[in-house]
């Protein structure tokens, strides 16, 4: 889709956001959850950081790049810290006994699978691969041209 919007005549800018945190129902906060509630922590053995970046701070950004005379541009929106899987569900955790589950891929996806079949929209089969591949990080861009100025991971 982005690349029919850049060959367009159309002005267009093209924000995007990182794995967003914030609001209700979507991944972050439910591992966010489920280690405050819990104290439960998947590990994993995937290197693949995570920019977590509050929904605020997603429609600030948006609000601008309406406003914004660069059109033509594509914005990364991502979060200012790098967390993997683990180390999110560390920060998160606040109890004095926290359990560290191994959880391979294959799990995540079954689960996910299986929540999606009980209704849940928080977490989808498909989103697991999205939510633990590479995606770009640096938002210098969107510094320089939205003042998009994101708020350190916090819960």
């Amino acid at each position: 889709a982005e690349e029919l919007v850049r060959a367009s005549d159309i002005p267009w800018i093209i924000l995007q956001p990182a794995e967003v945190y914030g609001g209700s129902g979507d991944a972050v906060t439910t591992l966010i959850t489920l280690a405050k509630r819990f104290g439960i922590v998947l590990k994993t053995k995937s290197p693949v950081t995570l920019s977590p970046v509050h929904i605020d701070d997603v429609v600030d950004a948006t609000v601008r790049a309406v406003d914004s005379p660069n059109t033509g541009r594509s914005y990364v929106l991502a979060g200012p810290q790098a967390l993997t899987l683990t180390q999110l569900g560390e920060l998160a955790t606040q109890k004095k006994y926290t359990v560290r589950v191994p959880t391979p891929l294959w799990l995540l996806r079954t689960s996910a699978f299986i929540a999606q079949m009980l209704g849940s929209t928080s977490m989808v089969p498909d989103q697991v691969d999205r939510f633990l591949c590479d995606k770009p990080t640096d938002s210098t861009l969107a510094r320089e041209d939205l003042g998009f100025n994101p708020r350190p991971f916090t819960l």
